[in-house]
């Protein structure tokens, strides 16, 4: 696979993927390694998060040429590497995938880095990075425009829809991080027509903003992680909220841009 874009775009492809968040008090990686897979003006990922269960994303990017070669995909067993690899370009960059490597380059530059496809998704996993991607592939078909495929097939349709900009959302969880707090949950609550979002302690401080008003919703509550936060989707986003509780799971929540689409259950 031979493709050319803009380093912008393919670090905001791999930051959207990667989706860095607080896990026991740190910022992790919710993802490892990717496979990025090429149209003619597209290139996108599809990953579920380390514990294989919680989240499921669809991240995507526009390029500017995709070559025709023997392979199919770009193989990155180690997303930081390859950002902190291309941060050391600019502009556009041409990426070549060969047996077992990735090259970058661009104007007098070039950078390799090891890319075999057998190698491990996460550490704790003996899944490869192949195997994880079509893993993921399969979780994410399930993510319907109208709602979510159930085992039988039908369709459980989103109860709730909301529009709304995306530094509301990252405003709304990083007013928290105050007092030494790192944020790593949030609360979104329904109640008579609001939706709203509540992070932090009230040890510490603990916010609540409202994040729409006047929904045609019956009150609920739903607790999720995710580095939201560090998600770049685009300016506006919809949020769609699924209703499992019948099956005790909960609420579920899909959050859709521009660049991307979330699937994420409740804690």
């Amino acid at each position: 696979m031979i493709m050319k874009g803009e380093v912008k775009q393919l670090l905001r492809l791999l930051q959207n993927t990667q989706r860095m968040a607080v896990i026991n008090g740190k910022p992790m990686p919710q993802v490892q390694s990717c496979i990025i897979t090429c149209g003619p003006t597209e290139a996108n990922t599809v990953s579920i998060v380390r514990d294989g269960i919680t989240s499921v994303s669809a991240m995507i990017c526009d390029i500017e040429w995709k070559g025709e070669t023997g392979d199919t995909a770009l193989i990155v067993p180690d997303i930081a590497k390859l950002i902190s690899a291309l941060k050391t370009h600019s502009g556009v960059v041409t990426l070549n995938q060969t047996k077992d490597r990735l090259k970058i380059l661009s104007a007098g530059k070039q950078t390799t880095l090891a890319a075999n496809k057998e190698a491990l998704a996460f550490p704790h996993t003996t899944l490869t990075v192949s195997e994880w991607r079509d893993k993921s592939q399969d979780m994410y078909d399930k993510v319907q425009y109208d709602g979510y495929t159930m085992k039988d097939g039908t369709i459980r349709e989103y109860f709730l829809r909301v529009t709304v900009p995306e530094a509301l959302l990252k405003d709304a969880i990083q007013s928290a991080n105050i007092n030494g707090q790192k944020v790593a949950r949030y609360g979104f609550t329904m109640s008579n027509g609001n939706l709203g979002l509540t992070v932090g302690k009230d040890l510490y401080g603990e916010v609540h903003t409202t994040l729409a008003t006047d929904q045609d919703s019956a009150p609920f509550d739903m607790m999720c992680e995710g580095g939201f936060e560090n998600l770049n989707l685009g300016s506006t986003l919809e949020l769609k909220f699924l209703d499992f509780r019948e099956e005790g799971a909960g609420i579920h929540l899909v959050i859709e841009g521009p660049y991307g689409c979330l699937y994420q259950r409740c804690v």
